[in-house]
């Protein structure tokens, strides 16, 4: 019946907590990008890009760069996982932290350089995150109206280097975009803490557990 379908909000909002949930559990990144992203067609893939400096690539090689595809963006999780481990708590994405707007349009751009910026505790309040646009003008850059809505995501972890076995707690942004019209993510970004990943990472002051 059409009265049980969901309305657009509420299915971004149910993709958004179920793909945090997947990393709770530990979802393998293949099952992830199989339940959660959109599938790969002659116009649409699905893309993963971490917000970082481009000179951190040198240490962390998922950082600053767009990854593009099923192939690729199983190559973003590789890199992830050879690098940082990752520990989430079940309370790691409060629902209050969550947010959607089903009408905005996240702008296309290069990967942003963190490295002119200092990292902040609270993500929310740096540009990244919020480079959207609710206007009905100039709509001629979106194909459907089903590639609308931005979900916006705190999260709380622990990362460690395997390298080095140095960890810090981190509070990082998600950001979802370009939803199909079953609401499969086009587009997942992540804004962190590159700087205190890059620290960890390397070799100076191996023996000094990192603050958050």
């Amino acid at each position: 019946m059409s009265s049980l379908r969901l309305s657009r909000p509420a299915t971004l909002r149910n993709t958004a907590q179920s793909f945090c949930h997947a990393f709770i559990t530990q979802l393998p990144p293949s099952q992830i990008l199989e339940d959660y992203f959109v599938p790969e067609t002659a116009n649409q893939k699905p893309k993963i890009t971490e917000h970082g400096p481009s000179w951190a690539r040198e240490r962390l090689p998922f950082l600053g760069q767009t990854f593009t595809g099923q192939s690729q963006c199983q190559q973003y999780f590789t890199l992830l996982s050879q690098t940082l481990s990752i520990e989430l708590k079940s309370n790691a994405f409060k629902e209050e932290e969550l947010v959607v707007d089903p009408d905005a349009i996240a702008f296309p751009s290069p990967p942003s350089d963190t490295s002119k910026t200092s990292h902040t505790s609270n993500p929310s309040t740096t540009s990244g995150p919020l480079n959207t646009s609710t206007s009905n003008e100039d709509d001629s850059n979106v194909q459907d109206n089903e590639r609308r809505g931005i979900v916006t995501i705190v999260g709380r972890g622990r990362f460690t280097s395997l390298k080095t076995k140095r960890g810090w707690d981190e509070i990082f942004t998600y950001r979802l975009s370009e939803f199909d019209e079953m609401g499969r993510i086009g587009h997942w970004e992540i804004w962190a803490d590159p700087l205190s990943a890059w620290v960890a990472v390397g070799d100076e002051d191996s023996g000094r557990e990192l603050q958050s």
